[in-house]
């Protein structure tokens, strides 16, 4: 019998293999050896044994050596992801890039029933092409991946991180908590809230007054791996990585709305069509009201149009024709909500003139500049004036749940994309409106 070594000592490297210029990684030599290919699986498998997983998934073919295996020493079924034309039955497919060349890998349709937690194993990471391919094909089945595990890591070819920056995923937990576990997939609601100054004692640590934000105050989410509160952490087994990204965004939308509070049949003006705009009215929509979105750029009017269905939309021009398309459109009344979430303190001043006797204007939008307006034109309307900062914790669960249903689409709202080395040189254009930028996504890999 083979003397027990470290299982990287099993596995030759084949130079120029399949095509010149890679080094290809052997694991036969480690299959053929029964203490190494022991050494291998319990490697895989013993991480697990106490998870909560449902199934086994390997990717086309050495990976199903493996991923046999291991299905066979946690007792849970086994799911092949083969290359194109190779199951029987119905399937969806992935196409994918690899470090020399590209394939299309495929799925049975119904390999396992969605919400399956699932653990994907592979011999080898070197770019991820392939490993991705296969997240996304248990995702689009309604799988959860918990965790996808290797016996080669090749981290400086990428696909290690490639896999990391799918999404924020739950590595470790505390003693006593029970809301999560490791390798859920999850939304992160960033605001550090103290609990004990008097919003926090009454409810409200979205403005907590010793607040620190994610990303504001302390460092982002940029990092390998950092701590967060349990409580923070909002799970989800349907949902993409890109669509737990934007949960937190469709948060301040949410808030707001709840701020403004409209009512079937009234009249709502959402002031910006910018990203807070958007989310504000992916909820105002919900509501029944009948919706006016302004903006000064005619382009993200259009996009409201074709992509909300609002049938109301005004160009600001700045001399005063706004408010006869106004009067017209609500019929002399105005808007009993109007929320400006433009961040400029001169739309927010104007944007006293658009609220209806007894209305309501939410300030969504943020500016450091101050805000002046004549008293008597919010007095004579008995007028409420709110702010709206962050969101709650019970938004995230309800966006979460709506983005699961279909209710709502987060498919418009990615549409920039740039990698990591081209980021600085485009990042100018994403603070541009005209470029049509809502939400850009910087990949990794």
């Amino acid at each position: 019998m083979s003397e027990t070594r470290a299982i990287k000592d099993y596995i030759r490297t084949i130079p120029d293999f399949p095509i010149p210029g890679v080094q290809f990684r052997d694991v036969t030599t480690l299959f053929s050896d029964p203490t190494g290919f022991r050494q291998a699986v319990d490697a895989l498998a013993n991480p697990f044994t106490e998870d909560r997983l449902t199934t086994v998934a390997a990717m086309d073919a050495r990976g199903f050596i493996l991923g046999g295996a291991v299905a066979y020493k946690l007792g849970l079924p086994f799911v092949p992801i083969r290359k194109k034309g190779k199951l029987p039955g119905g399937t969806i497919a992935e196409a994918y890039s690899l470090e020399y060349g590209e394939a299309i890998v495929e799925i049975h349709h119904d390999a396992f029933d969605p919400g399956a937690r699932v653990l994907l194993v592979d011999d080898l990471l070197a770019t991820g092409g392939t490993a991705v391919a296969g997240v996304k094909l248990i995702e689009r089945l309604g799988g959860h991946i918990v965790a996808a595990a290797f016996v080669v890591n090749l981290p400086d070819l990428g696909g290690s991180a490639r896999l990391r920056e799918l999404g924020v995923e739950v590595l470790a937990v505390g003693e006593g908590v029970t809301n999560i576990a490791p390798g859920d997939r999850c939304s992160i609601e960033p605001y550090m809230n103290c609990g004990a100054c008097f919003a926090c004692r009454n409810g409200h640590g979205n403005c907590c007054e010793n607040l620190n934000v994610i990303g504001v105050m302390v460092d982002g989410g940029l990092r390998e791996r950092f701590l967060v509160r349990a409580d923070k952490l909002h799970p989800s087994t349907k949902l993409t990585y890109d669509q737990l990204a934007l949960v937190e965004t469709l948060a301040i939308g949410c808030h707001a709305t709840d701020r403004g509070a409209p009512q079937t049949g009234d009249h709502a003006l959402i002031i910006g069509a910018g990203p807070i705009g958007l989310s504000t009215l992916e909820f105002t929509r919900l509501t029944g009201a009948t919706v006016t979105v302004m903006d000064l750029v005619p382009s993200r009017l259009e996009f409201v149009k074709k992509t909300y269905g609002i049938d109301h939309t005004v160009v600001f021009k700045g001399d005063g024709s706004e408010l006869e398309q106004m009067h017209e459109i609500t019929d002399g009344g105005l808007y009993k909500v109007v929320t400006d979430a433009t961040g400029n303190n001169r739309s927010m001043a104007n944007a006293l003139n658009y609220v209806a006797h007894t209305g309501t204007l939410v300030y969504v939008g943020i500016t450091t500049d101050e805000i002046s307006f004549a008293h008597p034109l919010m007095h004579r309307r008995e007028m409420t004036l709110k702010g709206s900062r962050n969101a709650m914790p019970g938004d995230f669960t309800r966006i979460i749940g709506l983005i699961e249903d279909g209710t709502i689409d987060t498919n418009p709202w990615i549409t920039h994309r740039t990698s990591f080395e081209a980021m600085i040189d485009n990042f100018d254009d994403y603070t541009k409106p005209e470029t049509g930028v809502l939400k850009a996504i910087v990949e990794l890999v």
